[in-house]
């Protein structure tokens, strides 16, 4: 292909994006001699990776089934799209840079990387920029950027939920009910709730259970490979009962929830979470309740240090990064494009 390469820039002012909200950003093109071009190209995309262990019967050389163990890995591209920052235009020597404001897939799974034992799972989106240049020319490039997904924090969903078990022999009832303002947990900090257990009998209530149940679910899309399940409780807590008198107590819960993936809802991942509450009872079947949570990953309390690219990938941690221009809406290719002036007065920020 002809022509030289153009070294493009992308900055990205936060690295980490709400799945609800546009992303706005920059490129910067250097030129060294005129240039046209066809336009401006920013493109995202996710990438899901999941690896694990399975077992499969098969039959050895002494024609004996014999089981063995095999490694299961799948990556694929989601949720691409891309925005054109402008259209054709001849560019003199100089830098130029083209804000743009692109509008994330909505239902973005969050960013996340999880590995336990034998099993692997990571959601992970990328950013770059390119120029176009035409038939006969190789358009140019920025670096992948990494980029951050948390998803948007969905308003209060209150829930109630209650279950009561009639003893054998008629020998009462008991109650439990568990009352939440929200659904919804972040990462890392405790969920915090209060159970209610209605012991209408003789027998001996011994505790308050709560615990959170996870589940994992990954599927290969092969028919040759079974899919990836698993469940466990992930966390317990246990307060005082309300003994054998016939009472109402209220009990507060503590469940940590440190070290987990959040929850997902992806084509071939499923990452789940019910909480459980319970009253425990000797020689008799537990009231319990369920109810389905989400948990979500910690959501950003400030402005993460903006990415740049160019011929190689850099974060800025060690000082602040030039600001790029203020972001208007990206111009469509069919709208007249201006000229952008060179900004030799006024030089941007971009990559070593």
């Amino acid at each position: 292909m002809f022509g030289g390469k153009t070294p493009v820039h992308l900055h990205v002012p936060d690295t980490h994006a709400i799945g609800d909200r546009p992303l706005v950003g920059a490129v910067t093109i250097d030129v060294s001699s005129p240039l046209e071009i066809k336009g401006v190209q920013v493109s995202f995309y996710g990438e899901a990776e999941i690896e694990y262990e399975y077992t499969k019967m098969e039959e050895n050389s002494e024609g004996q089934k014999v089981s063995k163990k095999h490694e299961f890995k799948k990556e694929k591209k989601f949720d691409k799209t891309k925005v054109q920052v402008t259209g054709p235009q001849k560019l003199n020597p100089g830098n130029y840079t083209f804000p743009f404001e692109l509008n994330l897939p909505t239902h973005l799974q969050p960013s996340f990387k999880y590995k336990k034992d034998k099993m692997e799972v990571e959601i992970k989106y990328r950013l770059h920029a390119k120029v176009l240049k035409g038939a006969l020319k190789s358009d140019s490039k920025s670096e992948k950027a990494p980029l951050k997904i948390l998803p948007a924090v969905p308003a209060p969903s209150p829930k109630e939920k209650s279950d009561t078990n009639k003893f054998m022999f008629g020998k009462g009832t008991s109650t439990v009910s568990v009352k939440l303002p929200d659904t919804t947990f972040t990462l890392g900090q405790s969920i915090v709730f209060n159970v209610e257990c209605n012991n209408d009998s003789k027998k001996n209530n011994k505790g308050i259970k709560g615990k959170l149940e996870q589940k994992i679910k990954l599927k290969s899309g092969e028919a040759e490979v079974p899919d990836y399940h698993h469940e466990k409780t992930v966390a317990e807590s246990k307060a005082e009962g309300a003994g054998e008198n016939r009472t109402t107590v209220v009990r507060e819960l503590k469940l940590e929830t440190s070290n987990l993936p959040p929850t997902v809802h992806h084509p071939f991942i499923e990452i789940e979470y019910k909480l459980h509450a319970s009253a425990d009872y000797s020689f008799a079947k537990d009231p319990a309740v369920k109810v389905d949570v989400v948990i979500i990953p910690r959501q950003a309390q400030q402005s993460h240090p903006g990415a740049s690219t160019g011929q190689n990938y850099t974060w800025n941690t060690a000082q602040s990064p030039a600001q790029p221009m203020p972001m208007p809406m990206a111009i469509p290719v069919e709208m007249p494009t201006p000229m952008p002036m060179p900004m030799a007065e006024q030089p941007v920020h971009v990559s070593a």
